[in-house]
C-alpha cells in the first residue's frame, strides 16, 4: 500500500507546452498536426475528429514520443478532410485537451514556405500544371494455390499527392491483420494474408486519384488445390528459356517438394502453453503470450470479450512461426480487464484458449519468471534482491523531478 502512495505522489499530470492551431491549406496539400506535451509517463494519447474517435488507417497516420503527438490526414484532397480535431492526453495523475479547425481551399494556403511570397505572380491556373494519374500498369487476373503467397502489385504515374483506395468484391478494405497496403510514388501494393482461406478469391480493385484526374483497375483472384499459374518473374525477363534452365529446374523442385510436404505431413495446430489467467497493476505492463506448434500458414485470431481485436492504438500484435502475443497498450484503464482469447487455425485444424485479466490496485501476482524456474526460492534470493533494487531505481528515476527524497543518495546506497 506504501508503494502505491509514493508511486502517485511522484506521478506528474500530462499537459500540452504547445497546443494544436487553427490552420487553412490548400485542397491536396500534404495536412499534419503537432502538439507536444510534458508529464510523466505512461501517456494514453487519443485522437477526435469532430468529436468522434480517429486512429492510424488509410486515413490517417499516428505517431506518439515521449514529448509529441502528430497526427498525418490522407486525404486532404478531399473536402471531407476539413472540420474540428482533437488530442486528448492522459495519465494515472491527470488529462489535458486541445483542439484545431482545419479548413480547406483553393487559394494560397496561409502556411506556405517563405519563399513563396517573394513572387507576386502565382498562376491562377496552377491546375493545367498538375497531370492527372494513371495506370502504367494494372492488376491482372491471377490465379494462386491456397495458402500460396499473394500479392497485388500496380504501377502508375501523376502528380502528387495521390489518393490510394483498395477494394474487394466492391466493398472497402484497408491495412489490418488481413491486408499488408504499402504506396510508393510509383507503386501500389496490396498483400492478402489470409490466402489459406477461400474467402480471399474474388475481385480486386485500386482506385487512384488527385486533383487532376482518377484511375481504377480491377483483377479477379482465383484458388485452387493445383499448381499455379503465376510463374517467377525471372522467366518473362528473357526470350531465351535456355538460360534460365537450372532456375526452372530448381522452382519445379521446390515447388514439388512444398507440395508433397503440406500434403504429406500437413500438422494441425495446437497450443504448447496456452494464456493464462492473469492479475496486474492498473498502469503496468500488460502482455499474453502463447507458444504453438503445427504445420504453416498459421492463421492467428485475437478477441477481447468475444469481440474481435486488432493492432490499433490499443493493441500491439506479434505473430512468429511458433509464438503469438498481444500487448494491452491502455493498462492504465479499467477496461483492459476481461476475457481475453487467442485462435489459431491451418487447413488441418484449429485450436483456441482464453486467458481472465483482471486490474487492481495491490501488488501484482506476476513476479519475474525466474521465480518460477525453481522450488526452492532461496536459491532465487539474490536475484529477488537485484529485481526489487532495479524496479526501485526505475520508479525514483521517472520521477525524479518531482522526488521528495535526494534520489541520487538512494541509489548509490541501493547500488
Amino acid at each position: 500500500m506504501t508503494s502505491i502512495c509514493v508511486d502517485k505522489a511522484f506521478k506528474e499530470p500530462v499537459r500540452f507546452i504547445k497546443k494544436l492551431e487553427d490552420i487553412s491549406v490548400i485542397v491536396g496539400q500534404p495536412l499534419k498536426l503537432v502538439c507536444t506535451y510534458t508529464g510523466s509517463q505512461r501517456v494514453h494519447v487519443t485522437w477526435k475528429k469532430d468529436d468522434k474517435l480517429i486512429w492510424a488507417s488509410y486515413q490517417y497516420n499516428v505517431l506518439t514520443t515521449d514529448s509529441t503527438c502528430s497526427l498525418e490526414v490522407l486525404y486532404s484532397d478531399r473536402p471531407a478532410a476539413a472540420g474540428k480535431y482533437s488530442c486528448e492526453i492522459s495519465n494515472e495523475a491527470g488529462s489535458d485537451v486541445c483542439h484545431a479547425h482545419v479548413t480547406l481551399g483553393k487559394g494560397t494556403s496561409t502556411n506556405l514556405p517563405t519563399a513563396f511570397y517573394s513572387s507576386a505572380n502565382l498562376p491562377n491556373n496552377y491546375l493545367h500544371f498538375l497531370k492527372p494519374v494513371r495506370f502504367i500498369k494494372k492488376l491482372e487476373d491471377t490465379s494462386v494455390i491456397v495458402g500460396q503467397p499473394l500479392k497485388l502489385v500496380c504501377t502508375y504515374t501523376g502528380s502528387q499527392r495521390v489518393h490510394v483506395t483498395w477494394k474487394k468484391d466492391d466493398k472497402l478494405i484497408w491495412a489490418s491483420y488481413q491486408y499488408n497496403v504499402l504506396t510508393t510514388d510509383s507503386t501500389c501494393s496490396l498483400e492478402v494474408l489470409y490466402s489459406d482461406r477461400p474467402a480471399a478469391a474474388g475481385k480486386y480493385s485500386c482506385e487512384i486519384s488527385n486533383e487532376a484526374g482518377s484511375d481504377v483497375c480491377h483483377a479477379h483472384v482465383t484458388l485452387g488445390k493445383g499448381t499455379s499459374s503465376n510463374l517467377p518473374t525471372a522467366f518473362y525477363s528473357s526470350a531465351h528459356l535456355p538460360n534460365n534452365y537450372l532456375n526452372f529446374l530448381r522452382w519445379c523442385m521446390i515447388t514439388l517438394m512444398s507440395l508433397l510436404t503440406e500434403n504429406i505431413s500437413n500438422k494441425p495446430v495446437r497450443f504448447i502453453k496456452k494464456l493464462e489467467d492473469t492479475s496486474v497493476i492498473v498502469g503496468q505492463p500488460l502482455k499474453l503470450v502463447c507458444t504453438y506448434t503445427g504445420s504453416q500458414r498459421v492463421h492467428v485470431t485475437w478477441k477481447k470479450d468475444d469481440k474481435l481485436i486488432w493492432a490499433s492504438y490499443q493493441y500491439n500484435i506479434l505473430t512468429t512461426d511458433s509464438t503469438c502475443s498481444l500487448e494491452v497498450l491502455y493498462s492504465d484503464r479499467p477496461a483492459a480487464a476481461g476475457k481475453y482469447s487467442c485462435e489459431i487455425s491451418n487447413e488441418a485444424g484449429r485450436d483456441v484458449c482464453h486467458a481472465r485479466v483482471t486490474l487492481g490496485k495491490g501488488t501484482s501476482t506476476n513476479l519475474p519468471t525466474a521465480f518460477h524456474s525453481s522450488v526452492n526460492l532461496p536459491n532465487n534470493y539474490p536475484n529477488f534482491l537485484r529485481w526489487c533494487k532495479i524496479t526501485l531505481i526505475s520508479l525514483l528515476t521517472e520521477n525524479n523531478s518531482n522526488s521528495l527524497f535526494n534520489t541520487g543518495n538512494m541509489k548509490q546506497s541501493l547500488l
